[in-house]
């Protein structure tokens, strides 16, 4: 893949998050830049030295094409008895 003019020291993070609909506009929006802040601040370093981009996408899920399944409940509860 070529990022911006081609360069191989350039670099491109994108996080995609999905969130259980109900969620705001600014609250979405809230929850992306702190998740950019962060990659941020991890990347600093890079960013100085190097082109690097970096974007957040936040979306609600669309429960009618969304099936789950999971533990994690089950799972917390065997950790805390």
């Amino acid at each position: 893949m070529l990022l911006a003019d081609g360069d191989p020291d350039n670099g491109f993070i994108h996080v995609a998050m999905h969130i259980a609909p109900g969620r705001d506009a600014d609250t979405r929006k809230r929850v992306a830049q702190t998740i950019l802040d962060a990659v941020a601040a991890v990347t600093q370093s890079f960013y100085e030295r190097y082109g690097l981009g970096l974007s957040v996408e936040v979306r609600e899920i669309d429960n009618s094409g969304a099936v789950r399944l999971n533990n994690l409940q089950r799972a917390h509860e065997s950790k805390i008895n």
